[in-house]
């Protein structure tokens, strides 16, 4: 590990730090350009293919959420059952086994200081393993809220919302 000096993007971004609709596109894709890279890395030849338990990471994804939701779930909360039983329904196989991240959002990537678009590092690594590539997207996808969604959306926002498109 080292120490990075650049800019992380957190709930709001500094203030002299604007983006064109052009840029806001350049820079989302710069970003989802790392995931790649990261899901490209050869697992076995740097020995990071001892992160992961093998095949299934989707099944013991959903299958583990599940449970510990029943385990947790309080009489205040709805079951969700219906929920859990389309996703267990519809779950796909796995499409791939790679690095993933697992925590992959704009406030976990450090960009470089004269050229902003420029990834230099990622951070959190605490939850990386072998896993799905897809599971790895959706999870970064769920952070994004955009700046036209409701109210309660816009309360929960880890990220500046846009309503540019990425």
């Amino acid at each position: 590990m080292e120490r990075l000096k650049g800019i992380i993007l957190r709930q709001d971004f500094p203030k002299d730090f604007e983006l064109s609709e052009a840029d806001t596109r350049k820079l989302c894709l710069n970003v989802i350009d790392k995931l790649v890279d990261l899901h490209n890395v050869d697992a076995k030849a740097t020995g990071l293919d001892k992160l992961g338990k093998g095949a299934g990471y989707v099944q013991r994804q959903i299958g583990g959420w599940s449970d510990r939701f029943r385990k947790a779930k309080t009489d205040d909360v709805g079951d969700f059952e219906a929920v859990m039983g389309w996703l267990n329904d519809k779950m796909p196989d796995d499409v791939a086994q790679v690095v993933i991240h697992n925590d992959y959002r704009f406030d976990n990537v450090v960009l470089n200081q004269d050229n902003p678009f420029e990834v230099i590092g990622v951070l959190d690594w605490e939850m990386a393993t072998i896993g799905d590539p897809l599971m790895d997207l959706g999870n970064s996808l769920a952070y994004w809220i955009e700046a036209d969604d409701e109210g309660p959306f816009q309360m929960l926002r880890r990220q500046r919302p846009t309503s540019r498109a990425c």
